[in-house]
C-alpha cells in the first residue's frame, strides 16, 4: 500500500482520477480549469466572479495562460506538493501576472476587489504570501475539506459544468 500524500493546504494529492479531477467550465469565461470535484465549486464561483469584477480570463483570441490541477508540481526548494496538485490551486491570466514580478499587475482597487473575493472564498493569493515571491496568478483553497464543505453548503455553491 502507497503512502497518501497531500499538498500543502492538506488535500489529497494522486492521479487526477485517484482525486476526482475534473475540467471544470467557468460560467461566463471562456475557460475551464482542472479542479478537483471538492473544491470546484469554490474555485469556480470565485473565477466567475473573477472574470466579471476583476478582469476578463482568457478572452476570446488570448493565448491560454490558465492552469489548475498540475499532478507532480512540488514548490521549488522543498519537499512540499503545491495546492495544484490536489487540484485546489488556479493560475490566472498568467501571461499578464508573472511569477516573481515586482507588481502584480493590478491596479489598486483590483487588489484591494481581489481581497475581498479572496475573503469570500477562503482563498489564499499568491501576491499576498509572506515569503520573499510573489505570486500574482496563483489563487489557492486554504480550509480543510470539511470547511470548504461547509462553505458551499453556506453559500449553495453550485457544482460547475465539467467539458465534454
Amino acid at each position: 500500500m502507497t503512502k497518501q500524500l497531500f499538498s500543502q493546504n492538506g488535500w489529497p494529492v494522486g492521479l487526477a482520477a485517484d482525486i476526482d479531477v475534473h475540467n471544470y467550465l467557468i460560467d461566463g469565461a471562456n475557460q475551464h480549469f482542472k479542479m478537483c470535484a471538492g473544491a470546484a465549486p469554490v474555485l469556480a464561483a470565485f473565477a466567475k466572479e473573477f472574470n466579471t469584477l476583476i478582469q476578463p480570463i482568457n478572452p476570446p483570441g488570448a493565448v491560454f495562460d490558465d492552469w489548475g490541477f498540475n499532478q507532480m508540481e512540488i514548490i521549488p526548494n522543498t519537499q512540499d506538493y503545491s495546492n495544484h496538485a490536489s487540484g485546489t490551486a488556479i493560475d490566472v491570466n498568467a501571461t499578464k501576472h508573472v511569477w516573481k514580478a515586482a507588481t502584480s499587475g493590478y491596479t489598486t482597487m483590483q487588489e484591494a476587489a481581489i481581497d475581498g473575493l479572496c475573503r469570500k472564498y477562503g482563498i489564499r493569493w499568491g501576491w499576498r504570501y509572506a515569503h520573499g515571491w510573489k505570486d500574482p496568478m496563483h489563487f489557492e483553497i486554504i480550509e480543510t475539506q470539511a470547511q470548504v464543505k461547509a462553505r458551499i453548503a453556506k453559500m449553495k455553491l453550485p457544482m460547475p459544468k465539467v467539458m465534454s
